[in-house]
């Protein structure tokens, strides 16, 4: 099962970026594993 999630994330020097992750979990398996993070497009704040 593929998951994708976008959100913002506070980084320490006050820019708030739009983020793409991409999440799987592999059948049989009960965590999901982390397996790209990228700027989503769209504005920064």
């Amino acid at each position: 099962m593929k998951y994708i999630l976008e959100g913002t994330l506070a980084a320490p020097d006050g820019r708030v970026p739009h983020l793409r992750t991409v999440w799987f979990v592999t059948a049989g398996e009960v965590f999901p594993q982390l397996v790209t993070a990228y700027p989503a497009l769209g504005d920064e704040k």
